[in-house]
């Protein structure tokens, strides 16, 4: 008959057994070797090693050294250290830190020690490819990089050399990075442009004069870089003048000019069949000048092409009738005056005459207005004085009357020019530097 177990040991207190497993590692860590601050490399000195390995769970591990002799240096934990004092060139090849646990897992890594004669010493450099090596990058490249090997003794100096001839200090900057270590060294040089074109040089030094240079060229290829002083430029009328602009291309590069007799768009620009004189300013760039008369105001460009793209500049040109198309015209035929700088000139006149000046300018903008100004303070028109303003070709002119000069008129007479496009100041003065200079005009008695 089936015995009914639950009915039969229901009255029984039910018992449960925890077991707990503890892994064993099955793999030993890799040690580490550290080779001490004041070990040495040279015959007669010591040799000083530090290994240690990473503790896993709760096992034993036992690290113990060998190296080409047999020597032996066993100690029970996690670090063991190597000493091996006057040292020959015996001592030389493969030093092994070995790990083992007691379940028989090993695991060991390994230093080659070389040693060297005291009055040994010498540099090499190897890189990937010949002494002198030479790239060819286009522009806006992200990145080039030189790697070389190194085999040295003592350890030397390290300096690398860009191509202005600089020192390349900054080892992790925008531009450049260097990598050193006792067998590699790196030059990584960012964001290529044409300005990254030519020599560099990589320089080792040690203190046994030992020294060695290893060249690269850096051969960058893009569309010209057009550049021109683009400030303001003043020209009398039908004045002979010199226009100049500098290239960097590589590929070499055409170069053009085209002017257009306007300052806005109302006209195109028209060739200008002129030959233009070369310089060549060193390695890529070039400065181009022309011989030009000007008889209007307008917009000079000077472009540059080659296999690579198109490059170019423009620059106004304002035609005057006045030197930097700003200044004070005598108008009196029979008054003297002497110009002691750009900024005053010295008028003479007799008593009871009258002067008479003009203010010449080319202003820029409908809204600036030339304005006459004795000791600082505005003139309006009076008895005293009269004002008049008229046009020219090439400039707005205000005119000034001074009538029967006196002494009492002694004093400084400055023209000057505003802006009146701020509605709540009309008396706001176009800065100074717009121009070469202010004349003053002191008036002497005789």
């Amino acid at each position: 008959m089936p015995i009914d177990l639950y009915e039969e040991h229901q009255h029984l207190t039910p018992c449960a057994t925890v077991f707990s497993f503890q892994e064993i590692a099955s793999v030993i860590a890799q040690p580490a070797i550290r080779r001490a601050e004041y070990s040495s490399d040279e015959v007669g000195g010591t040799i000083s090693l530090e290994c240690n390995v990473e503790k896993r769970a709760e096992v034993q591990v036992t690290l113990y050294w060998t190296n080409p002799r047999g020597i032996k240096n066993e100690t029970d934990g996690l670090q063991a250290t190597l000493f091996i004092e006057n040292i020959t060139s015996a001592d030389q090849g493969d030093y092994i830190c070995n790990a083992r646990d007691r379940q028989g897992h090993q695991s060991k890594a390994s230093i080659y020690y070389r040693i060297y004669g005291k009055n040994e010493h010498f540099i090499n450099l190897i890189s990937e490819e010949s002494k002198t090596s030479s790239d060819q990058i286009e522009a806006g490249t992200p990145e080039v990089l030189w790697e070389v090997n190194m085999d040295a003794h003592p350890a030397p100096t390290i300096t690398w050399i860009n191509n202005k001839n600089q020192i390349i200090t900054d080892t992790k900057g925008k531009k450049y990075q260097i990598y050193m270590s006792a067998t590699k060294l790196t030059l990584t040089i960012k964001n290529i442009t044409l300005f990254d074109y030519g020599k560099y040089i990589l320089k080792a030094q040690n203190n046994r004069n030992d020294e060695k240079i290893l060249e690269f060229f850096l051969n960058v290829t893009g569309k010209p870089y057009v550049r021109m002083d683009t400030n303001q430029n003043y020209q009398l009328h039908n004045e002979l003048v010199f226009v100049s602009c500098n290239v960097k291309a590589n590929p070499a590069a055409e170069i053009s000019w085209n002017f257009k007799p306007c300052l806005d768009d109302s006209c195109d620009y028209e060739k200008l069949n002129i030959l233009a004189t070369s310089t060549h300013l060193g390695g890529l760039d070039f400065s181009y000048e022309i011989k030009v008369t000007f008889n209007k105001s307008g917009i000079i460009k000077c472009s540059a092409d080659n296999s690579m793209g198109h490059g170019d500049i423009m620059k106004p040109i304002y035609v005057c009738d006045i030197t930097n198309c700003f200044g004070i015209v005598v108008l009196n035929e029979d008054v003297s005056y002497e110009e002691m700088d750009e900024n005053k000139t010295i008028i003479r006149v007799a008593e009871g005459e009258s002067l008479s000046l003009s203010c010449r300018a080319q202003l820029q903008n409908s809204q600036h207005e030339i304005r006459w100004s004795y000791s600082s303070d505005i003139i309006n028109p009076s008895e005293k004085y009269r004002i008049q303003k008229n046009y020219s070709e090439f400039s707005n002119n205000t005119d000034l009357t001074i009538n029967e000069v006196s002494y009492r008129d002694n004093g400084f007479y400055e023209c000057k020019i505003y802006d009146n496009t701020d509605n709540n100041s009309m008396e706001k003065l176009i800065k100074k530097n717009m121009f070469k200079s202010l004349f003053r005009n002191q008036f002497q008695r005789v």
